[in-house]
């Protein structure tokens, strides 16, 4: 790796100069000038060993002259592109020097070249204020790192680079073979409180199996912060979209794959503030659009607020609260008013796992008595710190409680409404090993079941998901 030296031999400087006045820098193998009263013909390597002395000696200008020359002989040589970036940043000449490492970065092919070149680069992007190419130029780095120690320090030094990036950013994307992609009823038998009712449930109400893909975009940016508040601007915007399987199409041959698609949007802002010495808070507002099959649902507005503790150093509780309106677009769909209060602990324990528990409550108001209803659910969560084998591994199970006061079934009221029980249980393996640019697949598996009282909404889930995380 070509390193500058502030204080060069000057031995070595006088040698350069020499060199240099030898020839005319418009090379071509073998070099050689054109002047026949001064002639010095050099190989392409020996030019090589006078850019890296010129930069050893401090003396940018001639290492760009004879880099030149070698871009002359091959404008591919990976070299004399790190040359220039190097001069260039000697020079202070950030821009340029950061485009000739990202020229040096392309056409090496040698995974310490790379490493150098990137690390060159990240290097003069956060020079020029540019915490975003920065990161993306870390990210190339940790490609090439040549030791997971190296891997570890480029991690450390992305969060503290990400920590004074005004913006941010998270994409998910996730791919789910299910035995039931539009949360279908488990059997075609209509029954309400154990008596079967009149008729049976069409073939789209009933589980249908295919493919779930996801696509989920966050952005943020800090408005204004210091060290006790944020102020944060956000959008995000979530699509899924399902591929039924043949066996699907020939049970429900009237369903298309766009019925069962839906996608999100919000935007939103966000205060982050410090309480005290252990505690913290936030309040957001926001605003969005629902789509459904294609369709517009509904639009909302929410606002949220959260409330936190810090036990000691390896524990936490929050709680939370939220109020959701929604009116509705598609005459499908129905206005609501939710009110929602939510609960966490957090543990991390002394070998360095994590459980943690989440409490979750809802309360959705609608003129729909479909729609009408309260629901609990109950989260317990394990992360192992070490790996198991090749792989870090978290699991989970949540279970569920929905009460409808009143629910109708076509023209045949439900006595005493409609009751919902469910169990979901997950694991999620993290396949750090196998990376790229510090992104790790994931693969998720999923399994569950919910009983109600009316058999429409039995329902059971297999799945295996897979998707992409960030190591850091």
């Amino acid at each position: 790796m070509i390193r500058p030296v502030r204080k060069p031999a000057q031995a070595i400087r006088n040698a350069v100069y020499l060199i240099a006045a030898c020839f005319s820098v418009v090379l071509t193998p073998p070099l050689a000038a054109q002047d026949t009263a001064q002639t010095v013909t050099l190989s392409l390597d020996q030019a090589r060993i006078v850019a890296e002395q010129a930069l050893k000696a401090g003396d940018p200008d001639i290492a760009l002259q004879v880099a030149g020359g070698l871009l002359q002989a091959d404008p591919n040589d990976a070299f004399a592109h790190f040359v220039m970036a190097v001069a260039y940043s000697q020079k202070r000449n950030l821009r340029e020097g950061r485009k000739a490492a990202s020229q040096a970065y392309r056409y090496t092919q040698n995974p310490g070249r790379k490493f150098e070149a990137a690390q060159l680069a990240a290097q003069l992007s956060y020079a020029e204020g540019r915490p975003t190419l920065t990161q993306i130029w870390m990210r190339r780095a940790v490609q090439h790192a040549p030791t997971e120690e190296i891997e570890s320090q480029i991690g450390r030094e992305y969060a503290q680079v990400r920590a004074l990036n005004p913006w941010s950013f998270q994409i998910g994307v996730g791919l789910r073979p299910s035995d039931n992609v539009n949360n279908g009823a488990d059997t075609g038998l209509n029954i309400i409180d154990g008596v079967p009712a009149t008729g049976i449930l069409s073939p789209d109400a009933q589980a249908l199996s295919g493919v779930i893909g996801t696509l989920d975009i966050s952005t943020g940016y800090r408005l204004r912060g210091d060290g006790r508040s944020t102020t944060t601007w956000g959008g995000r915007l979530y699509i899924k979209e399902v591929r039924l399987s043949d066996d699907a199409r020939s049970q429900a041959p009237m369903a298309s794959d766009d019925d069962f698609d839906s996608t999100y949007a919000e935007t939103s802002l966000r205060h982050d503030f410090a309480i005290g010495s252990d505690g913290f808070g936030s309040v957001e507002a926001a605003a969005g659009r629902f789509w459904s099959g294609g369709r517009e649902s509904y639009d909302f507005g929410r606002v949220t607020a959260l409330r936190g503790w810090r036990l000691n150093a390896q524990s936490g509780v929050t709680v939370s609260g939220l109020y959701e309106s929604r009116s509705r677009i598609d005459p499908a769909s129905q206005d609501a008013d939710i009110y929602g209060l939510g609960a966490r602990y957090f543990q991390r324990l002394a070998n360095g796992d994590a459980v943690s528990v989440d409490l979750t409550l809802r309360d959705v108001n609608s003129v729909n008595i479909n729609n009408d209803f309260n629901t609990t659910a109950l989260r317990a969560a394990y992360s192992f710190a070490n790996p198991v084998g090749p792989v870090e591994v978290s699991a989970g199970i949540t279970f569920g409680y929905s009460d409808y006061d009143a629910f109708n079934v076509g023209f045949i009221s439900v006595p005493g409404g409609r009751q919902d029980e469910s169990v979901l249980a997950d694991v999620t393996l993290l396949f750090r090993g196998i990376d790229y640019a510090g992104f790790a697949p994931t693969m998720r598996f999923q399994a569950g079941k919910s009983r109600s009282n009316v058999s429409r909404f039995d329902t059971r889930e297999l799945s295996v998901s897979m998707g992409i995380r960030s190591k850091f």
